[in-house]
């Protein structure tokens, strides 16, 4: 970890910062991530309204179809950041979907079209491990 320029930062200034950054530290926060921009990651709602209706208008012959039920098959998870939903998050909509009386192939085929939703979101960049250099390359052709 790099704290500055010996000959412009003093003693007392350099031991305030390592306190700090080792609080950080001991606080869970690693200093190294902290410093990286942090990346916009888009709710599922507004990925589904961009970059997805783009993707699937090229790649899906029943796009207009797909998308509509996507959004109205996980209407609960439209306003959820792309990175924050969950496999958990997955299983309790289909928990609820049993619970409505819905057949597992009517639930299966919504997970299907789903599915092709969050593997186009790795590719289009917004997967949470890829950067957004590589989504605009991708997305932009």
């Amino acid at each position: 970890m790099w704290l500055g320029r010996a000959d412009v930062l003093g003693v007392a200034e350099a031991r305030e910062s390592a306190r700090a950054i080792l609080s950080d530290v001991y606080r869970g926060i690693d200093p190294i991530a902290a410093r990286k921009p942090k990346l916009e990651v888009p709710t599922f709602r507004t990925f589904l309204d961009g970059g997805y209706t783009m993707w699937a208008k090229a790649n899906q012959k029943a796009h207009a179809q797909n998308l509509k039920r996507l959004a109205t098959a996980f209407k609960a998870l439209l306003d959820k950041r792309m990175d924050s939903i969950t496999g958990l998050d997955i299983e309790r909509w289909r928990a609820g979907e049993i619970d409505r009386g819905l057949s597992l192939e009517t639930i299966n085929r919504d997970i299907f079209v789903d599915q092709g939703g969050f593997q186009a979101g790795g590719r289009l960049g917004t997967d949470r491990d890829q950067s957004a250099r590589q989504g605009q390359e991708i997305a932009h052709g």
